[in-house]
């Protein structure tokens, strides 16, 4: 469904670009700038999509937190396939 990216990087960093491309196409539908730190991308998770983070250059590393919040499959059904599950 949707995919979140939070940049916790303390500077500005080089690179790193987040791009999204149709599965079937070379060129980006859409090419993230590098964020400041503390911005938050959120965008969408489908078949049809591929999406690919850039490579980091200089000194200045790139830290972040990254999510995937899907509809399937269900947190309960993960839970029963794992040592988890009670």
């Amino acid at each position: 469904m949707v995919a979140m990216s939070v940049n916790l990087s303390s500077e500005p960093y080089l690179g790193g670009e987040l791009r999204i491309r149709d599965a079937g196409a070379g060129q980006p539908l859409y090419a993230a700038p590098d964020p400041a730190p503390g911005d938050v991308l959120v965008f969408r998770l489908a078949e049809h999509l591929r999406h690919r983070v850039m490579s980091v250059d200089g000194p200045v590393p790139r830290t972040a937190f990254a999510g995937w919040f899907k509809s399937r499959p269900t947190f309960a059904s993960v839970l029963k396939g794992s040592s988890w599950s009670a």
